[in-house]
Formats: structure tokens, sequence, C-alpha cells
């Protein structure tokens, strides 16, 4: 049995080093060589094999309590000692004072371990040089407002301790323009070990984890996996969570769509998703949000079915803030080409500010304003989680926007608004698709039969042309 899987292991060898010199001698030994393995629990043994084994990337998702702050130190300590010459391990965490309190506190406990002198700390610019080769762990923050003041340098090894509780679009930033830079000229290894993120969409799920899973430089730890706990510490960690999504995220490392925080949770792609063929006689509508300096712009092309009253939503535009208005015409009047207008005149409703829907109008681009009145965003909102529960909306493939807004969408932790991020934008699409619930048009659509089958009645000819038979199920002949 590995006896670092007894939770009290690391401060019974602590007291046994400082009475037992042969103790001492054999721990000091192994560190000296970067083994520090015997200070590893069995699931934390692991997960080293896996990141050593991996390539430039490795995602490990961690329990809470699964020791991965000790880990992690432990493992950037052995990294620099065989190294086999001067290099650099940086540690990540969402805040400088953060990462700061992960790496001082577990660093001051492994050093009361090692050999006097293997690690130095420079108190002046967080850093702490171990061994005879003078490596260095250095800290940095992923915040957006600092991560760029830890620019430059390299490094053969970057831990980023609890990426997924970093804002998605500050992640993808500090990775993309700080973080993989500093290992390029030494093709160092990028560690990301987090439980997962509250955000579903969050750029850890959406972007790291396939890449990845290709790889196959991915594992997940469950509080099961935890040798230190017992039953019933594994019990009382799950009577403690306030919810079951709370549970699953943080002990399960289950990617949770939370029923809380995602705007519309009873959008479901499978079931919502699919072609249909476009109905002879259906009301046609276009509906756009526009955005300006900040949001996004979004259109959405749509039609009432009204033989199985739902709204079908069959194409999408969605372009770039400051996207001129010109080209947002253009690209809608394009998607438009697909509709079949049954006055032959489009039916258009614009989220625009006042000027700019004057000048639409006055470009001959005709569109009229959406309702609004106090309250209408929490209705519209409701409405639109009613009309997918109930299967009364149906979006074609092609919306690849549109159903990720859906999937993905959050309330910001007021829910007063929605949450704003790059890729998404402020849910704009979303807003349309309110809009299009809201105005759709319900009248029968189908050509009245003179004298027999009025619009008021609404009977639907099922083939027009066969006006006897129309007429005979009518009278009944």
């Amino acid at each position: 049995m590995n006896p670092a899987n007894d939770p009290n292991y690391i401060f019974a060898l602590i007291d046994k080093m400082e009475s037992c010199e042969t103790t001492r001698e054999a721990a000091w030994r192994l560190m000296a060589r970067g083994n520090f393995n015997f200070l590893l629990h069995d699931t934390q043994r692991k997960i080293a094999k896996i990141i050593g084994a991996s390539g430039n990337e490795c995602l490990i998702f961690c329990s809470r309590q699964l020791g991965k702050s000790f880990f992690i130190i432990v493992y950037a300590l052995s990294h620099l000692l065989t190294f086999g010459r001067k290099t650099i391990v940086r540690v990540f965490s969402a805040t400088e004072e953060q990462v700061r309190d992960i790496v001082a506190d577990n660093l001051d406990l492994i050093t009361r371990l090692t050999p006097p002198g293997m690690i130095n700390r420079k108190k002046s610019d967080n850093r702490w040089v171990v061994g005879r080769h003078g490596g260095e762990i250095r800290l940095g923050p992923l915040a957006a407002a600092h991560v760029d003041g830890k620019r430059g340098g390299n490094a053969s090894l970057i831990i980023l301790e609890e990426p997924g509780f970093v804002k998605s679009d500050e992640l993808r930033t500090a990775v993309g323009s700080v973080i993989n830079p500093q290992l390029l000229r030494s093709s160092g290894k990028l560690v990301h070990v987090t439980t997962p993120s509250a955000d579903p969409a969050h750029y850890i799920h959406q972007i790291v984890l396939p890449r990845c899973e290709a790889t196959g430089s991915i594992a997940r730890y469950t509080i099961y996996d935890n040798p230190q706990l017992s039953e019933a510490q594994i019990q009382t960690a799950k009577e403690r969570c306030t919810t079951d999504e709370e549970w699953r995220r943080e002990y399960l490392c289950e990617i949770v769509r939370s029923e809380h925080s995602t705007v519309i949770p009873e959008f479901d792609n499978a079931a919502h998703t699919r072609e249909l063929p476009i109905p002879a006689y259906a009301y046609w509508q276009t509906v756009l949000d526009m955005g300006g300096t900040r949001d996004k712009h979004a259109g959405l092309m749509t039609y009432n079915d009204f033989d199985n009253d739902r709204l079908v939503i069959e194409d999408e535009i969605f372009l770039s803030p400051n996207t001129p208005t010109a080209e947002i015409v253009a690209k809608t009047t394009e998607m438009e080409q697909q509709a079949r207008w049954l006055d032959g005149k489009p039916r258009r409703v614009s989220d625009s500010p006042g000027q700019v829907l004057v000048d639409l109008r006055a470009s001959g681009f005709m569109v009229r304003a959406p309702e609004k009145e106090s309250g209408s965003w929490e209705a519209g909102i409701n409405a639109v989680r009613g009309a997918f529960a109930r299967g009364q909306i149906v979006i074609n493939p092609r919306c690849h926007w549109l159903r990720r807004t859906l999937e993905y969408g959050q309330y910001n932790k007021a829910r007063t608004d929605f949450e704003r991020t790059e890729e998404l934008g402020h849910l704009d699409l979303l807003a349309a698709l309110m809009y299009a619930w809201r105005h759709r048009v319900k009248a029968n659509p189908y050509p009245d039969i003179p004298a027999y089958a009025r619009r008021e009645s609404h009977y639907i000819a099922k083939d027009t042309r066969d006006r006897g038979s129309a007429l005979k199920r009518i009278i009944g002949g």
C-alpha cells in the first residue's frame, strides 16, 4: 500500500525525518535526483504519468480536495531538478494574490522536507530558485488587467491552476498572447489542472478539451478517486453541496449546463434542430437585432409553420460590431432570397437606434421597430423558453451561431442582463429570436376558396389545384 494515501502522511514523514537520519538522507537523495514520487498518493502519481506522456498540452479535470495544488508544486520541483540545465516553470492562476498563496503555502510545507538550500525564495518578485542549476518557479495572474505584465521570457513548463474559473475570454487572451509564446523556443508543455467551469461554453471546454482529447492528453479524476477520503467524508461533501449541479461539477468533474445560469435551458440541440421542407404557404419574416460599436449584429430568416403551430428559423446572419449598415443590408437581402413572400413584400422587424431606422427606410430597406414595454425582456425570455418546452421552435442546422447562443448563453451573475462574451456577443441572436417569436404572423396563409373555405374557418386545402375534391370534403359530398 502507498503510505502517501494516508492523509496524515506528510506530517508524519516530517516528524520521522527530523528524528531519523537514515530516513532523512534517503529522502534527500531521491529529491536531489528530482524524484518526489514518494510524496504523492496513487491518483497524483497517475496524473504525473499522464502529464509526462502527453504532448505539448495536457488537461486534467480534478475534483476538489484531490490535492491538485500540492501536486502542481511537487511536479514543478521535479521538472526543475531533472531538466539538466537552468529553466523556468511558470504557475498561473486567476489573480496574483491567489497564485502566490497557492504556491507559497505548499512550498513552505515542502521546504520542511527538502535539503537545506534546495529551495530559496526571492521575496521581492514572487520567485523561487530551485536546485544547483538555478531553475526558477515564477508566478503570474491570468486576469486580463495584469497578465500583460508577464509577457516576454521563456519557460519549459507552464501550469495553469483552476483556469476554468477565469473568464473564458480572458483565458483565451492570456493563453494566446502571453503563455503560448513563452513555450515556443523551448517546445515546452502547457498543463491545465482544474475543475470544470460553471460556463459550459468556456474556452477550457470548447477549445482545450477537444484539442487534448485528440492527442489522448486528458484525464478526469472525481472525488471517488481520492484515496485520502473515506466514504463518510465523501457523503458529507455531497450533503454540503447546495445544488446537484455543484456536486456534479465540483466533485464529479462533469460539464454541467446550469439550470440557473443558462438563459434557455429548455433548448435541446438534438430535439430542436432539423431541416424541414419549406411549405408552399407560410408567412416569412426577417428579424434583426442591430448592435453598434460594442454589440454584434444579428439577423434571422423565419417563417411560421401554420400546419404545426411552430416557428421555423431557416437562416441567420451574425456580424461583428461596427459592420457598416450597407453591409448589413446587403447580407440581409442576400439571406432573404430564399423567402417566399406571399404578397411580394418582405416583412422585417429590426431593433435599431432611431436614426438607423430612418436611414434604412430612406434607402428603401423597409423595417419596423419591435414592440417593447415594461417587463418585456423577462416576458420574452419566458415565452421562448415555453416555446422550446412545447416543441414550437425548430432551427435549421445551418444556424450555427443561434444554436451555440441557445446552448451556452448565460445570465450575468446578478441575472439582470445577458453575459457578454467575445464569441456570442450580448446574446444578440437570442434577442432576435425573442422578437421573432413575439412578432410571428399566426394568420392562416392558405388562399381562400370562395364561398366555402374562408380564412376565419381555418380550413386548409392540401391541394388547392383540386378544387372539386376540396369542396366535397368541405360540404361532406
